[in-house]
């Protein structure tokens, strides 16, 4: 059964996905993340879950993980790298607005509050600008 969510979560678009997931829970009374929490566990579900929000909403997605590397004791300027990045050519004012409306805070605002030292210039350069 795991290989089945696999096949159809990574060789569908997304679009589709998205009327997947619709149809899924229509005809379940279950979003497919509910079914996959139930039936998973451990790595699988991990995996199968992430994906299952990057095909949701991928600036969501991202905008979480930047807030959990911002979260930490000592940011994880490892994976604030890796995301601003990646993602800056893609949909990194996507990732922002997405980040300041979930969280009540800009990306900017918190980068600047949460790193120090010479690794804070190069992620505030990433990400660009204040969110207003």
């Amino acid at each position: 059964m795991e290989e089945t969510w696999v096949l159809i979560l990574t060789q569908r678009n997304p679009e589709h996905l998205i009327r997947v997931f619709d149809q899924y829970q229509q005809r379940t009374g279950h979003e497919p993340e509910h079914t996959i929490q139930d039936r998973f566990h451990g790595d699988a579900q991990m995996a199968l879950l992430s994906l299952a929000s990057v095909i949701r909403n991928t600036p969501l997605y991202f905008a979480n993980k930047l807030h959990r590397a911002l979260q930490e004791t000592e940011p994880d300027n490892q994976a604030l790298t890796r995301i601003l990045i990646s993602r800056s050519e893609i949909d990194l004012l996507s990732i922002r607005a997405e980040y300041k409306k979930k969280f009540g805070k800009s990306l900017y605002s918190s980068l600047q509050d949460a790193v120090k030292g010479d690794c804070r210039l190069a992620l505030l350069a990433l990400c660009r600008a204040e969110d207003l």
